[in-house]
């Protein structure tokens, strides 16, 4: 008994650290916290705090005008691009765009109508024959040059091929219209560099659209994928078997710049309206 020594020596009171170590908690907490919202919402903080130089207003043309979603596109490709604007609806039906430069030049490609991608299968012969084929082509292109086709009803689609498309022929590729994968179906699209150090479109589905990518896939192993952009075909590789979420897209001719104005108009959305400029004036130190 002579040897024993206590455990621990209590020079303090116990449970004198732990405040320290609670404040220290929740400091780290705190901290963490305002780095999530800073990420989520800083954008939308340094906008709020900007003092801004020039004050576009737009114009918006079409019938039915949704100057909600105009604005929200806007604002999407604005943020994209990380361009601090603030954008806003007018009582009068216009839209009033407030930037920190009077460069307009910088901004023209982000008030642009949009990119619309599909995906669609091509019609092979067991469905029609050569000669059926060159009659649908036929009348989908009179349709479309007089304004009366419609995707949404009818049965097939034709499109031109891109100019700078490896397989560019006069021939057009005659599509299935059912199943096609478009809009809501892509979830977002980056920069990627394919092996050759060429740069492409790398794209990601949406939970649905990935399904749906991947049925339609798996069920047309050897039928043609035609990847169409603003109404051109890009692509039309054969499908060997079935595509999951993700892929890339080839883009020949592409400049970097091209490729950025591209990203931003798919990850924005598409404006289906043109826009006017009306009035420009300089309003330093406004916010």
């Amino acid at each position: 008994m002579d040897d024993y020594e206590p455990a621990l020596e209590e020079d303090e009171p116990r449970g004198a650290g732990k405040p320290i170590c609670a404040c220290l908690t929740l400091l780290i907490l705190l901290c963490v916290g305002w780095g999530i919202a800073y990420a989520s919402y800083g954008y939308e903080i340094r906008v709020n705090a900007t003092a801004f130089e020039t004050r576009l207003t737009m114009e918006v043309m079409g019938d039915d005008v949704d100057l909600g979603e105009v604005c929200q596109v806007l604002r999407e490709r604005f943020k994209t691009r990380d361009v601090l604007a603030k954008v806003e609806a007018t009582k009068d039906g216009l839209i009033e765009i407030s930037l920190l430069t009077t460069d307009r030049e910088f901004f023209k490609p982000l008030l642009k109508g949009g990119a619309v991608l599909r995906f669609f299968v091509d019609v092979d012969e067991s469905e029609v024959t050569p000669a059926e084929r060159k009659i649908e082509v036929k009348r989908i292109r009179f349709e479309q040059e007089s304004g009366a086709w419609d995707l949404s009803v009818d049965r097939y689609a034709s499109y031109p091929w891109d100019s700078t498309a490896q397989q560019a022929s006069p021939t057009q590729l005659l599509l299935r219209t059912e199943g096609r994968l478009e809009g809501d179906d892509f979830a977002s699209f980056s920069l990627a560099m394919e092996a050759n150090s060429r740069p492409c479109v790398a794209f990601t589905m949406t939970p649905d659209g990935g399904k749906k990518l991947f049925e339609l896939t798996s069920n047309n192993v050897k039928r043609k994928l035609a990847i169409v952009l603003n109404d051109k075909v890009l692509s039309a590789p054969v499908i060997r078997s079935g595509i999951g979420e993700r892929g890339i897209i080839e883009m020949p001719g592409q400049t970097s710049e091209e490729l950025d104005e591209l990203l931003t108009q798919l990850n924005s959305g598409t404006l289906p309206y043109e826009l006017i400029l009306v009035k420009e004036e300089q309003i330093r130190g406004s916010r």
